[in-house]
């Protein structure tokens, strides 16, 4: 797991930017069991969320939503430089 906190108005939180299962063992609930291990170690250390980015239309999307996460209203924008 990868990512980094930021003091936002509400509290502290997590910007998940990476989490890997190796392919091999996906499917065994690892991926849940970690997910759940950062979580609490996150609330220990008083953060209030987690946030990250995501595909509409990749597998990832669909594990997040199972274990809690919802769409927000944030938008993300994003300019061409090259």
């Amino acid at each position: 797991v990868l990512g980094w906190g930021e003091r936002w108005t509400t509290g502290w939180v997590f910007h998940l930017k990476e989490m890997c299962v190796h392919p091999a063992s996906q499917g065994q609930g690892l991926g849940t069991q970690l997910m759940s291990a950062v979580e609490e170690k996150l609330r220990r250390h008083g953060f209030r969320g987690i946030h990250l980015q995501t595909g509409r239309e990749v597998p990832a999307r669909l594990f997040y939503e199972r274990s809690g996460f919802q769409p927000s209203d944030l938008v993300t924008l994003r300019k061409r430089l090259v």
